[in-house]
């Protein structure tokens, strides 16, 4: 086995494949990329049923892009609807406390 580099098919030198064994293939991330690029917040469902892909093997591909860079990950914070409802309780009553004008100072 040669320490030289594998060639690269002609018209497929977009390809990278590093020591992780993942690589970029534009056939299947191109489509993933221009709903993210339009639609920022897409879960993993939506892009499922827009690009006909498997729901999992499309998690594992996405998994695979955020790993190494390709595209960052967007936490959403899930509040239960009994918290919801606490946080608004707690707000309107520093509102009520404070003022409309004070909405400010509520800000740390």
């Amino acid at each position: 086995m040669s320490d030289e580099p594998a060639e690269i098919p002609e018209g497929e030198e977009n390809f990278s494949v590093e020591k992780t064994g993942f690589a970029y293939h534009p056939p299947g991330d191109l489509p993933i990329f221009k709903l993210l690029s339009e639609y920022r917040l897409l879960l993993g469902e939506h892009l499922s049923l827009l690009t006909g892909r498997n729901p999992k093997r499309l998690h594992g591909r996405l998994l695979q892009l955020v790993e190494n860079g390709y595209i960052n990950r967007v936490l959403t914070l899930i509040v239960s609807e009994a918290r919801a409802q606490e946080l608004c309780t707690k707000t309107r009553a520093l509102l009520s406390e404070r003022g409309p004008g004070n909405i400010t100072s509520l800000v740390r």
